[in-house]
């Protein structure tokens, strides 16, 4: 599987969920990422796994294999997923 012509696996982050939007890695990254510290469980971008958006509600992930539709960043607008 190949998306923006990087080899992926199923369990690669393409893209997280909050605020009722997709958001690109980056994105995500640049409103959420800590440092790892080992007291706080961070998935593989840094991010940590019970974080919640300003909503209240935990942040979803979206795999490689998930999307069944394009998807853009509702922050940067760039292509995430293109499913054609």
């Amino acid at each position: 599987m190949s998306i923006h012509g990087f080899m992926t696996h199923a369990t690669t982050i393409i893209a997280y969920t909050y605020e009722a939007d997709y958001h690109c890695v980056a994105c995500a990254r640049k409103r959420f990422a800590i440092k790892r510290t080992g007291t706080v469980n961070v998935d593989c971008n840094d991010i940590p796994i019970e974080q919640q958006d300003c909503e209240g509600n935990t942040i979803g992930v979206i795999f490689a294999t998930d999307p069944d539709e394009t998807i853009h960043c509702g922050d940067c607008h760039g292509l995430i997923y293109d499913f054609d």
